[in-house]
């Protein structure tokens, strides 16, 4: 068989965002106060007229609804606006009840162009006591008992009690991973029963009942109000949730596997640069026997740095692994190592230069076949965003 020869394309990318390496860190002084079996001791809620109203009927909204739909409609005007002036720049912080929220959100709703109805997050709230929890073994706060009373509905007698409660509570309140680890954390509880399935799909595929709101949040350890924040969080994925007295149902419909459809020659018409006529790489590697066309980003190359690919399916370079998969489907993600793989060893031996820019730039990579005609790579790095994209013919 004749060796086919490797076709090399030589392409930028506008430069990706940074992002931050998340590092875990564990503060432990001493063994933390057992927790007891009921930690939740939620106050007799009065309405205007100083009536009691804790023994609602089944037709009123409870404690964790209630939370639930003050989060998931918060507005601008119910928030409190901060200034703050660092080093000659003034920055605009917002807050509720005291709960200052995280910098992603307070960008939200200070983007006047896309947020022209001043709407805030769905899970602004549970962001902003995320950020507590995860920082509160630092004893950064001196004053815990405003945020005692919505994690947990009551006020320990110490520091050192309440942070045994924290400590549960980082498990599935964070900034990082929210919806697998509530998601856990809901499966573990005796009042909730249904479908986990975090394997399906990118997020998972989730379907079940929460039978008894109170005893669920009692579970976690958290007070009714702190789950109405985490059921908020889980509505900014898209779900269905309906309350109906004391129980609640959530089903992810738009998580559900949907098969992609499969690779076929069209996928092999790519616009490069992005806005040119779209050009077929499939029949140009089999009328000139070629065995690879590949595209990378390489700001030496083109300091330009204008749109480089985009595919049949609309990916760009700089792309998202869970973009790829949603517009292409689910396919196993395989480590790049360099002594396996084809188009490396070809680089090595034929262009170093271009290997050690694949070397750098590729961590992982995931393949889809044609049939039996050919392929389409795409490489991520380290940070499982798209670098390289090559088309490949058998």
């Amino acid at each position: 068989m004749l060796r086919k020869i490797l076709a090399i394309i030589l392409v930028s990318l506008i430069p990706l965002l940074c992002s931050c390496t998340a590092v875990e860190k564990v503060f432990q002084t001493k063994k933390p106060p057992e927790i007891p079996e009921k930690v939740v001791e939620v106050t007799e809620s009065k309405g205007e007229s100083g009536e009691d109203t804790s023994g609602a009927s089944e037709n009123d909204v409870g404690l964790v609804e209630n939370s639930y739909i003050t989060a998931t409609t918060l507005k601008k005007s119910s928030l409190k606006k901060t200034n703050t002036f660092k080093d000659g720049k003034t920055t605009i912080r917002w807050s509720y009840e005291g709960l200052y929220l995280v910098e992603k959100d307070c960008e939200w709703i200070n983007n006047t162009t896309l947020n022209s109805k001043g709407t805030v997050n769905q899970g602004a709230i549970y962001r902003a006591m995320a950020s507590i929890v995860e920082d509160y073994d630092t004893k950064l706060y001196n004053d815990y008992s405003k945020y005692s009373a919505i994690l947990i509905g009551s006020i320990p007698e110490t520091m050192d009690d309440f942070l045994a409660y924290v400590d549960n509570a980082k498990k599935f309140i964070c900034q990082n991973d929210s919806l697998i680890n509530i998601m856990k954390a809901l499966q573990q509880s005796d009042c909730v029963s249904g479908t986990f399935d975090y394997d399906k799909n990118v997020l998972g595929v989730y379907d079940f009942e929460i039978s008894d709101l109170k005893g669920c949040a009692e579970d976690l350890k958290i007070s009714e109000e702190m789950l109405g924040y985490v059921i908020a969080l889980l509505s900014e994925y898209a779900p269905d949730i309906s309350f109906e007295s004391n129980t609640c149902h959530i089903k992810y419909t738009s998580f559900e596997k949907k098969e992609a459809e499969p690779i076929s020659k069209t996928d092999f018409l790519i616009e490069s640069p992005v806005g040119s006529d779209k050009e077929n790489i499939f029949d140009k590697l089999t009328t000139e026997n070629l065995a690879f066309y590949y595209c990378y980003y390489d700001s030496s190359y083109d300091p330009s740095k204008d749109g480089v690919i985009k595919t049949n399916r609309g990916v760009h370079l700089g792309d998202s692994k869970k973009t790829v998969i949603n517009k292409y489907g689910e396919a196993n993600s395989n480590s790049f190592v360099m002594q396996n793989n084809v188009v490396y060893q070809d680089l090595l031996e034929f262009s170093p230069d271009v290997a050690g820019i694949m070397r750098s730039q590729c961590s992982t990579y995931i393949s889809y076949a044609y049939e039996e005609l050919g392929a389409i790579d795409f490489y991520f790095d380290e940070n499982d965003l798209l670098s390289w994209i090559v088309f490949c013919a058998y």
